[in-house]
């Protein structure tokens, strides 16, 4: 190599290493903060640390509390954690997308049920996926529709299958059927 191919690699390198810090994606979350909350009002502190970040807080009508802490260069996902768990009882949160947090109590928190077809699931039912891996799929959704009109099925669309929708006890029924029929 060249003296001048060396000082070339050597440049290349160096402004390599200084570019890391300045391309790199950081997430609004572990954005470090300075505050401090003595007896304050959790939603008030909420909207503070929503200051913070680069996107927004929601934060659910149930949503109540005191809070008291000093956070030196702290993420403020770890803020928010510690915030969230001073309260009982307890609240939670979850992140939407790259720059939002909705907080609330756990239970409002979570996904709704839905069907592959992207319907809420009424109370009571699960999805359970059957692949297929002999059988026809037209001579068993005909087998299934006549002795579990119970359950809905939806024909997977791309490999030899279905979707049941049913209560446990009947798509439990179904599989161990399907078990015995695709056994050799």
């Amino acid at each position: 190599m060249k003296f001048s191919e060396i000082t070339l690699l050597v440049i290349l390198l160096c402004c390599s290493s200084l570019a890391d810090g300045w391309f790199v994606e950081r997430s609004p979350y572990s954005e470090l903060v300075t505050i401090e909350f003595r007896e304050t009002d959790l939603v008030q502190a909420l909207r503070q640390l929503d200051e913070h970040l680069d996107g927004t807080i929601y934060i659910g009508s149930d949503v109540r509390g005191l809070v008291t802490g000093h956070y030196s260069g702290v993420p403020l996902e770890d803020v928010l954690r510690s915030l969230l768990a001073q309260q009982s009882p307890a609240l939670g949160y979850k992140r939407v997308g790259s720059s939002t947090l909705v907080v609330a109590r756990p239970e409002k928190l979570v996904e709704p049920p839905i069907t592959p077809d992207g319907r809420l699931l009424r109370p009571g039912q699960i999805v359970e996926e059957f692949l297929l891996e002999g059988e026809s799929i037209d001579r068993v959704i005909r087998l299934v529709s006549s002795r579990y009109p119970d359950i809905e099925l939806l024909r997977h669309p791309i490999v030899n299958g279905f979707w049941a929708i049913g209560v446990r006890r009947d798509i439990e029924a179904l599989r161990r059927e399907l078990e015995a029929v695709e056994a050799p």
